[in-house]
């Protein structure tokens, strides 16, 4: 386990296998990186390029209008299977009825949506922001896209077919176009990858645009959620929908709300 844990942060130099004992220290994190000699199920995360953690992950699903946490888990903190998304989902699975779920941004994959969607559920989840490869310049949603015909027209007007791939190449075209400095510098010009949830990516970030399309706050108020003993403190996000939630002994008003988050846990 020691020879793991060491191994981890080193990598042979270049020109180098190993076998003649010149190694340097590794300038990338290794994946599934074990952390403790005592603890092999400790990992090692990047949740983004500045904030890190050690240890696990605590996965809280709560009603928010009473704070009441309905089901939580604790998993590695680091690996595709313990993603916020994932675990978010199963979290709900024993829910009886269709709820509200709310969430950040981490809860807002494509796949994620699709799955709440088939299971009667409404998501109410800050969509993964878009980045455009030129500050202020035209992000996907800037590209219209026909999902039934399966073309997309740049906002230069130029039309073409997504191929089943999903990768959409503009190339040549955006060589003499005017709109170019706005939306690439790549020498083979502006390509798209669409998947098949941008239907419902694109419809999350419609909704979140539009005043009117967001939760109200009309009839329960902002709430919050503070710490409880012995668990990591979560903060809502975001606002319950107008209305009201279900709590113990009262009767159920559907759908009720439920919100999703996830914690470091060293």
């Amino acid at each position: 386990m020691l020879a793991l844990v060491a191994g981890q942060d080193v990598e042979p130099v270049e020109g180098s296998d190993g076998t003649d004992g010149h190694w340097r220290i590794a300038q990338k994190v290794a994946p599934d990186r074990v952390i403790s000699t005592v603890d092999p199920d400790a990992r090692h995360a990047h949740k983004t390029v500045h904030r890190r953690q050690d240890g696990f992950k605590a996965h809280l699903a709560i009603e928010p209008d009473t704070g009441i946490i309905t089901d939580c888990t604790l998993t590695k903190a680091g690996g595709s299977d313990n993603h916020e998304a994932v675990i978010g989902l199963a979290l709900l699975d024993d829910e009886p009825s269709p709820v509200r779920v709310l969430g950040d941004s981490a809860y807002g994959t494509g796949a994620t949506r699709a799955a709440l969607a088939e299971a009667k559920h409404t998501a109410i989840i800050k969509p993964i922001p878009l980045r455009a490869p030129i500050p202020g310049g035209f992000t996907t949603d800037d590209f219209t896209i026909d999902f039934e015909a399966r073309t997309v027209t740049c906002p230069a007007n130029h039309t073409l077919p997504i191929p089943p791939s999903g990768g959409v190449g503009f190339k040549t075209r955006c060589r003499s176009c005017p709109l170019a400095s706005q939306c690439t510098t790549a020498v083979t010009g502006r390509k798209l990858t669409l998947s098949e949830y941008e239907p419902l990516q694109r419809a999350a970030r419609s909704q979140a645009r539009d005043p009117n399309g967001k939760p109200s706050t009309a009839n329960t108020g902002p709430w919050s959620n503070g710490p409880s003993p012995g668990l990591p403190a979560t903060t809502a996000k975001s606002a319950t929908a107008a209305s009201p939630a279900t709590t113990t002994g009262c009767i159920t008003a559907a759908p009720r709300s439920t919100y999703v988050d996830s914690s470091p846990w060293a």
